[in-house]
């Protein structure tokens, strides 16, 4: 290979490896993923995450803040979460995530 191939290939690499890498906190060693749990009203509205469908608001309604396995897991940064349930108003909110558990409370208007 030439230096410029070699080059190439080694950026590639590079690339490619970080690509999957989680953000991590330097003081705890945790992820710096957030937790979303939702007091929504109606609780059969579909929720979807930066317009991707996770399911519906009563599945990630959990009271007891320890269980984080029963919050939605989004990663760190900025998201919009969107709420939808057949004859209401569809409603947006937007959360910066990170290493926290956050409530969205809410109730939809009928249309």
């Amino acid at each position: 290979m030439n230096r410029k191939s070699t080059l190439l290939f080694i950026f590639l690499i590079l690339i490619i490896s970080t690509l999957g890498c989680k953000h991590y906190s330097t003081q705890t060693g945790e992820s710096n993923d957030g937790y979303l749990r939702f007091e929504i009203d109606p609780p059969t509205a579909s929720v979807f995450v930066d317009d991707i469908y996770v399911g519906i608001a009563q599945d990630f309604s959990e009271k007891d803040l320890r269980k984080k396995e029963k919050f939605l897991r989004v990663s760190s940064g900025h998201h919009v979460i969107r709420f939808e349930l057949e004859g209401y108003k569809t409603l947006k909110r937007e959360v910066y995530a990170g290493h926290s558990i956050q409530t969205i409370s809410l109730r939809l208007e009928p249309l």
